[in-house]
C-alpha cells in the first residue's frame, strides 16, 4: 500500500515537470533517470501523464511535446491511440515528416490505423508536410472517413494549391460539407491563381464566415485587382484587422498610396488598431509619396502606438525617411536592425544614392558584399545611380561588371 502511495506521489510530481515547455535535455535525461531509479520504466501509471502533457503541449509547443515522445520511447512505454494524434500534429507544425512517417510506420504495426482520430492526424500530417501523395494514400486506405478526413485531404490540396481538379472531384463526392470544406475549396483555387473558380465557389457557399471572405480579398489583392478586391471589402459584414491590412497594403503595392492612407485613416475610425504588419503598408505609402512632414507624422504614430520595431517596420521606416531626404535618420533606424539583409540595405542605399551621397551609397553596397549579402537588380539601380550622379566612371564601370557576373 505504501509502495503504491509512493509511486503515485513520484507520478504526480512528473506530471507537474512534465507539462513545462521550457525543459532542458538534461532535465530530459534526469528525468529519465528518475523513472529508472524508481522502476517506473512501462509503468502504467505514467502513460496517461505523458498522454496529458503532450496533448497540452503539441499545439502551442510541438517541440517540447516530440522531446517528450523521445522521453517515453526511453521509458519504455509505447504511444497509444490517444498520444498519436498529438504527436502528428506537433510534426505537422514543425514540418517533420521523417517524425511523422516514423509514427505512420509504428501505428500500422499495432494497429492504431483502425483508429479514426489516429488516420485522419496522419492526412493532415502528410498535406502540411507537402506529401499530398502520402495523404492521398492513407486517405485512399481509411475504411471509414468522416467530414474531418475529407477536410484534411482538400486541405492539403488547398495548402499547395495543386490538382484542383481532383481537388474539385472530392468536394463534389462529399457526403457532407462545412465551412472549412467550403473555404479550402476557395484557398485552393486562390493559391493556383484560378480567381474565376475561387469566386464561383465563394458566391455558391451557403453561409460564408470571415475566413470566407478574407481569403477571397486575398486573392483579388495579391493578384494586384485592387478595384475588385474594394468592392468585395465593402460588402463584408464585419472586417478584421487582416482585411484592413491587405486591403491597405494592396493600394500601396498597385502605387496608391493616397488610396492607402485613406483607407487607414477608416481603419482608426472604425476603431481598429494597427499592428506592424498593417503600419508596413502606411508607411509605404507613404514613402512613395514623400512628404516630410507626413513621414514625420507616421514615425511618430509608430512610436506613440507603440507598433513592434521588427526587421520589415524599420526597413520600410529607412526607406520611407531616405526617400523623403531625411538621411540621418534613415541611417539612425539602419543602424536599430539586427541583421539587415537586401532589402534593407537597398533602402538606404537608394535613399542615399537619390539625394547626392554617393560616397556613402558606395561604401554600405561594400559593407553589403563583405557581409555576403547578394544584391538584388534595384540594388545595382541604386549604386550605379550613385556613380552616375557623381561623375564616377570607373566605379560605375566595375560596378556594371559585378553585376553582370552575379547574374550569370
Amino acid at each position: 500500500m505504501h509502495s503504491r502511495r509512493s509511486s503515485a506521489t513520484i507520478v504526480a510530481k512528473l506530471a507537474h515537470l512534465l507539462a513545462s515547455p521550457c525543459l532542458a535535455f538534461s532535465e530530459l535525461r534526469q528525468l529519465h533517470a528518475h523513472i529508472f531509479r524508481c522502476n517506473l520504466r512501462a509503468s502504467p501509471l505514467l502513460l496517461p501523464v505523458f498522454n496529458r502533457a503532450i496533448r497540452a503541449l503539441s499545439k502551442p509547443h510541438p517541440f517540447a511535446a516530440v522531446r517528450l515522445y523521445s522521453l517515453m520511447l526511453r521509458s519504455s512505454l509505447s504511444p497509444d491511440n490517444f498520444t498519436v494524434p498529438f504527436l502528428l500534429n506537433a510534426s505537422a507544425a514543425l514540418s517533420l515528416l521523417t517524425l511523422g512517417s516514423e509514427l505512420h510506420s509504428r501505428s500500422l504495426r499495432v494497429g492504431l490505423l483502425s483508429f479514426l482520430p489516429v488516420a485522419n492526424a496522419l492526412v493532415d500530417m502528410y498535406g502540411k508536410c507537402s506529401d499530398l501523395s502520402g495523404a492521398r494514400r492513407v486517405f485512399e486506405e481509411m475504411t471509414v472517413r468522416d467530414v474531418v478526413s475529407f477536410n484534411a485531404l482538400l486541405g492539403s490540396y488547398a495548402r499547395l494549391g495543386v490538382d484542383m481538379v481532383d481537388a474539385q472531384s472530392l468536394f463534389d463526392g462529399m457526403p457532407q460539407r462545412n465551412a472549412i470544406s467550403w473555404n479550402a475549396m476557395v484557398v485552393g483555387y486562390v493559391n493556383c491563381g484560378d480567381l474565376h473558380s475561387a469566386r464561383a465557389v465563394f458566391d455558391e457557399m451557403p453561409t460564408r464566415n470571415l475566413v470566407s471572405w478574407t481569403v477571397m480579398l486575398m486573392g483579388y489583392t495579391k493578384s494586384g485587382l485592387v478595384d475588385d478586391a474594394r468592392e468585395l471589402f465593402d460588402e463584408m459584414p464585419e472586417r478584421n484587422l487582416v482585411a484592413w491590412t491587405m486591403m491597405i497594403t494592396g493600394y500601396s503595392q498597385s502605387g496608391r498610396p493616397e488610396k492607402a492612407l485613406a483607407l487607414f485613416r477608416e481603419m482608426e475610425k472604425a476603431g481598429v488598431e494597427p499592428d506592424a504588419a498593417a503600419m508596413v503598408g502606411v508607411i509605404s505609402a507613404s514613402a512613395q509619396i514623400g512628404r516630410v512632414d507626413l513621414a514625420n507624422w507616421v514615425g511618430a504614430y509608430v512610436d506613440r502606438k507603440r507598433i513592434e520595431r521588427n526587421e520589415r517596420v524599420l526597413t520600410a521606416l529607412v526607406d520611407m525617411h531616405a526617400k523623403c531626404g531625411n538621411v540621418d535618420k534613415a541611417c539612425r533606424l539602419f543602424d536599430e536592425i539586427p541583421s539587415p539583409d537586401a532589402f534593407s540595405y537597398t533602402a538606404l542605399i537608394n535613399g542615399l544614392a537619390s539625394h547626392g551621397h554617393a560616397t556613402m551609397a558606395l561604401n554600405l553596397f561594400d559593407k553589403m558584399l563583405e557581409k555576403s549579402i547578394k544584391p538584388d537588380p534595384i540594388t545595382f539601380v541604386s549604386v550605379l545611380t550613385a556613380c552616375s550622379h557623381s561623375g564616377l566612371v570607373d566605379e560605375g564601370l566595375k560596378f556594371w561588371r559585378c553585376m553582370l557576373e552575379s547574374d550569370q
